[in-house]
């Protein structure tokens, strides 16, 4: 009996679901969300979210504006992301204010 009453609710948020279309993309193009994740990555000392955060962002938006938004060169930008990469302060400070600004 517990898989028809489970069968059920699917076909209900199935349906509730397909009404609108969910766009992960708008999330991570959400400049506040994101600050406000990346700065609890940081408060967490947890510089692996951080990275990964970062990275959905950059593919979510257009790096090229993020480049020029925040004074820091797109190349640096793709290495910020990388899972051996060490950000220096300066950069993650310039993304912050570029996040802040928008």
């Amino acid at each position: 009996m517990a898989k028809i009453a489970t069968s059920k609710m699917q076909k209900r948020s199935s349906k509730k679901a397909a009404g609108k279309p969910l766009d992960a993309n708008e999330k991570l193009r959400d400049k506040t969300l994101i600050a406000k994740a990346l700065f609890e990555a940081l408060s967490d000392g947890d510089e692996e979210a951080f990275k990964e955060i970062l990275h959905a962002h950059f593919e979510a938006l257009n790096r090229t504006d993020l480049s020029h938004d925040s004074g820091v060169n797109l190349r640096t930008i793709y290495r910020m992301t990388q899972p051996k990469s060490n950000p220096t302060l300066k950069n993650i400070a310039k993304v912050f204010k570029a996040l802040k600004a928008a």
